[in-house]
């Protein structure tokens, strides 16, 4: 049994085409796990795959860690509005110059000098001390804003990526499948030429498909080691254990779609940035504007005097004090001006990113929607065209053991279950893609999503 081991980086390249190999035979695609099965391997569905893609991506990660900055930056800022308390002491051997004052203490000879200060400085009015612990809330409300993006765009990366996985297997099995047949028909043929029922020329043509097919499985071996690496990356690496995909190409009617997509209720996350993006901009006015306005703030200063240490606490040498202290900006070389014209472009130009991507989004909801009509219609088409070419590869087995037709009938038949069968599981793919373009332009949550693909709901 082969381990799967996501380390691509430091694997060679045996290492790949094992895991590819391994995936390429452990697929479920339309069973659930047997008792043995969910006993010797791990199982991972779409959504195991996104939540380890989440909790491994470092990008989340650190856009998460941002978070707990921001906490402590808005706890930072509501700091401010806390009293200061500050204790000084002080333990002197100094000698004043006489020249300086004219009269020196202790004649100009050196002396001790000890002091001990406790002050207290309580804020009581600062214009914008509240709007800058807004302004820091907002900031961290962004960034979550911003974990919800990269969590949406991540999911529908790894979505594409685990489903591509299984188209690829599915094709895999399609080019098997038909070079089975075409073993089975060489040896059919093998017996018609000895038997002189049949011709040379019917082995050739035989042999040379069988030859034309093995490029064809090998680019597709291929074409799942890609994919696999793909999704091994957006996964972040897994528990080096035998691991097999559940999941297959489902096909999920626009009604049903529709009985789960709110549009009344939509969350436009890159709209919701912006909005909250301009009210930050609000608080950043009032916060800048602020130190060019008065303040207010209760100063209490309580300590005592002393040149000597016996002296130090006694009632002779303390003194205390307490009042207001007003402080009032009178001229800043027009700072505040420039300050406020500089605020008010950025709000300019949140506007203008919002009018743009109002229309990028109302645009990507139509196309969006459209593409997902189109996808249903040519699946259903693809499916049609997928059963009648199976029924007509039955026919043509049939008629080609009774020799009624010759070689290149059957081959031509057998060539057109194989293009509409590739076109059936293509169009399946492109319409999960569909869908989880249409959940992600119209503002849906991809949980829905899941669910819908997962056959929950």
């Amino acid at each position: 049994m082969v381990k799967m081991s996501f380390k691509f980086l430091s694997a060679n390249i045996n290492l790949r085409l094992l895991l590819a190999l391994f995936l390429m035979s452990q697929i479920i695609c339309n069973s659930p796990a047997r008792a043995d099965e969910a006993s010797n391997f791990h199982i991972i569905t779409i959504q195991d795959a996104i939540n380890t893609a989440i909790k491994n991506n470092p990008k989340i990660l650190q856009a998460r860690e941002k978070i707990n900055q921001d906490l402590a930056a808005t706890s930072l800022t509501k700091s401010i509005l806390y009293p200061t308390l500050n204790l000084t002491g002080t333990a002197m051997y100094q000698q004043p110059a006489v020249s300086a004052t004219g009269a020196s203490a202790f004649g100009g000879q050196p002396y001790n000098s000890y002091n001990i200060d406790l002050k207290l400085t309580q804020p009581l009015f600062a214009y914008g001390s509240l709007a800058a612990i807004r302004n820091s809330d907002f900031e961290r409300q962004i960034n979550l804003v911003d974990i919800e993006i990269a969590e949406r765009d991540l999911s529908s990366k790894v979505i594409q990526a685990f489903y591509n996985v299984i188209l690829n297997q599915k094709l895999l099995e399609l080019l098997s499948r038909q070079q089975e047949v075409l073993l089975e028909t060489l040896k059919t043929s093998q017996s018609r030429y000895h038997t002189g029922r049949g011709q040379l020329l019917d082995v050739l043509q035989v042999k040379t498909q069988i030859a034309l097919l093995k490029p064809q499985i090998i680019s597709a071996q291929n074409d799942i080691v890609t994919s696999a690496a793909n999704l091994t990356t957006l996964m972040g690496g897994v528990p080096q254990v035998e691991t097999k995909l559940r999941g297959r190409l489902s096909r999920v009617p626009i009604s049903t779609i529709d009985a789960h997509v709110d549009l009344k209720h939509s969350r436009l996350l890159e709209l919701e940035r912006i909005r909250l993006g301009r009210l930050q901009l609000t608080e950043l006015k009032d916060q800048t504007s602020g130190k060019h306005y008065p303040n207010m703030a209760l100063v209490a200063d309580i300590g005592s005097n002393s040149y000597t240490k016996a002296d130090i606490f006694s009632n002779y040498s303390q003194f205390w004090g307490v009042g207001l202290q007003l402080t009032i900006p009178l001229f800043s070389g027009l700072s505040s001006i420039h300050e406020q014209r500089g605020l008010a472009s950025q709000d300019y130009q949140l506007e203008f990113q919002s009018r743009s991507q109002t229309e990028s989004l109302q645009l990507s909801q139509l196309t969006a929607r459209k593409t997902l009509e189109s996808s249903e219609a040519s699946l259903a088409s693809a499916e049609e065209a997928s059963n009648l070419a199976r029924e007509s590869v039955a026919e043509a087995k049939r008629n080609y053991r009774l020799a009624t037709i010759d070689f290149l009938v059957f081959l031509t038949v057998q060539k057109s279950q194989l293009t509409a069968d590739q076109s059936f599981f293509q169009t399946q793919f492109n319409a999960i893609l569909a869908m989880s373009n249409y959940f992600t332009a119209s503002g849906q949550p991809i949980s829905n999503l899941i669910d819908l693909l997962a056959e929950k709901k």
